[in-house]
């Protein structure tokens, strides 16, 4: 392919002769219908509860798409990017090798000067090798990728990247979803720490996609390899299969019975970091940002209340406890005054201490072995109690955290005074059996 510049001679001002190239598409090629019509679209749906990408989300804590990331969608590399490091880069010029360099680089001196040019976002601190990106800017075959049987050019992860803050935290984020302002499936990740986990989100995704400004978007590859049939940023052959989306459909009723949890750290595996703990030497640690949003959280007894397991972004995993905060009821206040109070009593399995700052006065706190009085539910299967503490305060708990064979004063169809038969006992014992692990 003819250039009319070199690598080595382009500079910002060539990058931004070629916005002409993106002349901001504001609908998906007309090609995708035909090939993907059997698949409904998410563009009219209102976003349900469980999906809306909202303030507490990992992509609204982290500030969402970078300003670099929006500007080379709108108005094209020109408007997104500069080009450092490389020979006449803007940060020096190379010169010839010496002793002294040698050692300055024993004490961590800049050396990017010396290194292959890079296009980096003039927003944040994200970069690609800067010949690549002008390849694709060329239009050149030779510059397309390939990820979950799916077909991108690098302008696509440019476009999808959030702000770059380390260099050992390149994350990006769906922008499909950020249009709708909804994810897809109830637990899906909104920020992914890979090139990969975004393209394995992409291939769950519900087809046709939503219409994006400035991203171009195909259901069939170009059949010519010419320069006007390279202009796109993604391409998912209408023949890509679709990955399930999670839980198996035989564990959803179940799975709904169990609490939904906010997660308050980041729990990631580090890049040459030494390998998280987990609670024993075959579970999986589930892997998540702040903000994650995590399905059917339980609490096995064999680890004491201090790990826990549950679905995020469509995988099952262990956790720590402490990292997560459970989300209460609906209308967790009405539920609390609206249910009698009782005579039933039992003592706690583990402490329970949530800390939480949406709604203090919701969650019941205690520490292991204390008494917990009051004992009452709205719906027997539900997976909270209600209870009174031993400061006389009222609140909601997860019924795992109470041990069974400690509840006094009846079963939930025997009144006060009633004696407790082992019969009443085993009706009791059903309504743990269905969270028990």
């Amino acid at each position: 392919m003819n250039r009319s510049y070199t690598a080595s001679s382009l500079n910002t001002a060539a990058l931004a002769s070629r916005d002409s190239t993106f002349d901001q598409k504001t609908s998906i090629s007309s090609s995708a219908t035909s090939h993907s019509s059997h698949r409904a679209s998410l563009a009219g749906n209102a976003p349900k509860n469980g999906c809306a990408i909202g303030p507490s989300s990992s992509l609204s804590l982290l500030g969402g798409f970078c300003k670099g990331a929006r500007a080379f969608a709108t108005g094209g590399p020109g408007q997104a990017i500069k080009k450092v490091g490389g020979s006449g880069g803007g940060q020096g010029s190379k010169q010839d090798f010496s002793q002294e360099m040698l050692f300055g680089s024993m004490l961590a001196v800049e050396t990017t000067i010396y290194a292959e040019p890079m296009a980096q976002c003039l927003h944040c601190d994200y970069k690609t090798i800067y010949s690549q990106l002008l390849q694709d800017m060329d239009h050149d075959p030779l510059a397309k990728q390939q990820a979950r049987g799916m077909t991108y050019r690098s302008r696509f992860l440019y476009k999808s990247h959030v702000a770059v803050k380390a260099l050992d935290r390149v994350f990006f984020a769906c922008i499909f979803c950020d249009k709708l302002r909804s994810t897809c499936h109830e637990g899906d990740a909104t920020v992914f720490q890979s090139v990969d986990l975004l393209f394995r989100h992409l291939s769950r995704h519900t087809l046709p996609l939503p219409p994006v400004a400035g991203v171009t978007v195909l259901y069939e590859q170009p059949k010519a390899s010419s320069a006007d049939q390279q202009d796109f940023d993604l391409i998912i052959p209408g023949g890509t299969p679709m990955l399930p989306a999670g839980p198996p459909a035989d564990a959803l009723d179940y799975l709904a019975s169990l609490p939904e949890a906010r997660a308050t750290k980041d729990h990631i595996r580090q890049r040459n970091g030494k390998p998280q703990s987990r609670p024993d030497n075959i579970s999986e640690v589930l892997q998540f940002l702040a903000g994650a949003r995590i399905l059917g959280v339980e609490y096995p007894d064999k680890w004491d209340g201090k790990w826990c397991q549950g679905w995020h972004d469509g995988v099952l995993g262990v956790f720590p406890s402490k990292i997560i905060q459970l989300e209460a009821p609906d209308k967790v206040q009405s539920i609390i005054k609206s249910v009698p109070r009782s005579l039933r009593t039992g003592v706690a399995k583990w402490e329970w201490d949530p800390k939480s700052k949406t709604v203090p006065t919701s969650w019941l706190s205690f520490s292991k072995g204390a008494q917990i009085s009051n004992l009452a539910w709205d719906d027997p299967h539900a997976w909270y109690w209600i209870g009174t503490n031993s400061k006389g305060m009222l609140g909601i708990f997860p019924k795992s955290h109470i041990r069974i064979e400690t509840i006094q004063d009846g079963s939930l169809d025997e009144p006060h005074g009633a004696s407790r038969s082992s019969g009443g006992r085993s009706r009791l014992g059903s309504l743990f059996g269905r969270s028990k692990s």
